[in-house]
């Protein structure tokens, strides 16, 4: 079995798709793309920078420019203090951020990396992973990701591809692959997988059916609630931005005010529709009502609660 993620993917372009001979595909692998190994293959003979700037180097680019470009890859990783150490006076999380940055002092349009985190122990496993995440943010590349974790690749994936006996069974983001398993083969491959980890806010949250406006008036709102049997109502501005909440309690003590802006609690908690439902879980058991669901911009796009997260990952 052998699991490919996609970190992001970007097709080649129609120019890649035809026939290379030897020296244009070494020439293809040398600039387009960058190779992270599973045991670092670093030059233990060589210093920091040196093993960065290898890449460059058998590209005959000039020394002082290769070395501007490793410094570079070196600070992308953070270990910009260690150009001058060797490779053993590093850990092995260490090592593989020197392999990665060597990977990308070459500015590739695409990452190999073969079960690269597969020779760390746990927990350096579970830093680079986040590291890795976090630097695809900043890079934006390209990055295809082998693994044989299962949780690893449904971790880091945007797109995940499970082969067996060399042939593709599914393709699909991890939520596809959780939710829908192509076969049997994938759903015993999946059954012990930690739904809650995998799968986010937009696959347990329900529409929001009923809102009131900032400049509605206590008295119209309080009757709205009673009409649906609301104890809580959210709020929200014309563009669907998430203002608060309001209660029925404080409706009912509202004396002269002509709408409900001031009376608007504005510290309820919300949580981003690509929040995982595992950070859900500690929200809902401190908040007892609907938890709203928002986007980057705060437009509200629906509400979860404690029954719709255990009805996604039963």
């Amino acid at each position: 079995m052998l699991l490919c993620v996609s970190v992001e993917y970007r097709g080649l372009g129609e120019g890649y798709k035809r026939q290379l001979d030897h020296h244009a595909l070494l020439e293809l692998r040398r600039q387009k793309f960058g190779m992270v190994f599973q045991h670092f293959a670093l030059f233990p003979h060589r210093n920091i920078l040196d093993n960065v700037a290898f890449g460059l180097e058998i590209q005959l680019i000039d020394k002082e420019l290769r070395y501007e470009k490793a410094r570079s890859a070196l600070k992308l990783v953070g270990l910009e203090d260690w150009e001058t150490a060797k490779p053993n006076q590093l850990s092995g999380g260490m090592q593989q951020r020197v392999g990665l940055a060597r990977a990308l002092a070459v500015e590739p349009d695409i990452l190999l990396m073969d079960e690269a985190f597969s020779a760390l122990d746990p927990l350096i496993r579970g830093d680079m992973q986040n590291e890795l995440l976090a630097l695809q943010v900043r890079m934006h590349k390209t990055i295809l990701f082998i693994t044989h974790d299962l949780d690893e690749a449904l971790k880091i994936g945007n797109r995940v591809i499970l082969m067996k006996d060399g042939q593709i069974v599914q393709i699909g983001t991890p939520e596809e692959i959780v939710l829908s398993p192509a076969d049997e083969y994938v759903q015993k491959f999946i059954e012990n997988v930690d739904k809650s980890k995998v799968l986010t806010a937009k696959s347990a949250m329900v529409p929001v059916t009923i809102t009131v406006s900032p400049n509605d008036s206590p008295q119209n709102v309080l009757t709205r609630m009673r009409d649906n049997c609301l104890s809580n109502i959210l709020v929200v501005e014309s563009t669907n931005i998430l203002l608060g909440m309001i209660n029925i309690e404080k409706l009912q003590t509202a004396n002269d005010e002509k709408t409900i802006v001031n009376l608007i609690d504005t510290t309820i908690p919300t949580a981003n529709i690509n929040d995982s439902l595992k950070t859900l879980i500690p929200i809902l058991a401190d908040w007892h009502w609907q938890l709203p669901i928002v986007n980057e911009q705060r437009q509200l796009l629906g509400i979860v609660n404690s029954n719709h997260v255990l009805a996604a990952i039963k």
